[in-house]
């Protein structure tokens, strides 16, 4: 899986095309948009021609950029241009939250898997995690690759899983065997000690008798 951070060092410190903005500061739509796309976040920050979809002010034009990775922005049912109320019920989809609106970054733009679940391109090692933030609009892709290694790793999960068990299940074969094997064993043990008071006993009653033989003659 593909998780791009802003904050990543091979990049953070890079303009967002012709901007004087970088990416470290101002690059969470390009990264999520990536992390989407499952494309290494450096095929659009360092794309020769990034100044075809990022703008002088450093935002991303999501048609064009969508584009660049093999997606595309789907059109919009909510009148609110390219943003949507709604999560994508097909799909994981952008997300955008005016969290950090008071420090002076009026949005900010990542991943939302669905079930409350993200990724935050803000984590220098991003992963799956529980959305903090309140949500504002979405924004919905087609050609998601995200979805479809999502779905496979799933599979691989099940597969894992189902592997797991069947090796619990043997293991738990071979821990009864062993249970088994020492109940056996205090069995043989216990008999054996059983014997061996009996000789013992024998054998003081037999000292004993020889003593009273002794003492006669």
């Amino acid at each position: 899986m593909i998780y791009n951070s802003q904050l990543d060092p091979r990049w953070k410190n890079a303009r967002l095309g012709p901007s004087n903005l970088t990416v470290g500061g101002y690059g969470c739509f390009i990264c999520s948009l990536c992390t989407l796309a499952q494309v290494d976040a450096s095929k659009l920050i360092f794309h020769k021609e990034n100044h075809k979809f990022i703008t002088k002010g450093g935002l991303l034009i999501s048609p064009y950029a969508a584009k660049h990775v093999g997606m595309e922005t789907k059109s919009s049912r909510s009148g609110q241009g390219l943003d949507e109320p709604m999560p994508d019920k097909d799909a994981p989809c952008i997300a955008i939250t005016e969290h950090y609106k008071d420090k002076g970054i009026p949005t900010h733009f990542f991943v939302y898997l669905g079930d409350d679940m993200i990724i935050d391109p803000l984590d220098r090692k991003p992963i799956p995690k529980r959305n903090p933030y309140k949500i504002k609009s979405y924004r919905h892709f087609s050609g998601v690759n995200l979805s479809q290694r999502i779905i496979d790793m799933n599979i691989d999960l099940k597969d894992i899983l189902k592997e797991a068990v069947e090796f619990n299940s043997k293991l738990w074969n071979v821990i009864s065997e062993q249970r088994e094997m020492i109940r056996n064993m205090r069995s043989i043990i216990e008999d054996q000690d059983e014997k061996m008071i009996h000789i013992q006993y024998e054998l003081h009653e037999k000292n004993n008798k020889f003593r009273d033989i002794m003492t006669q003659i």
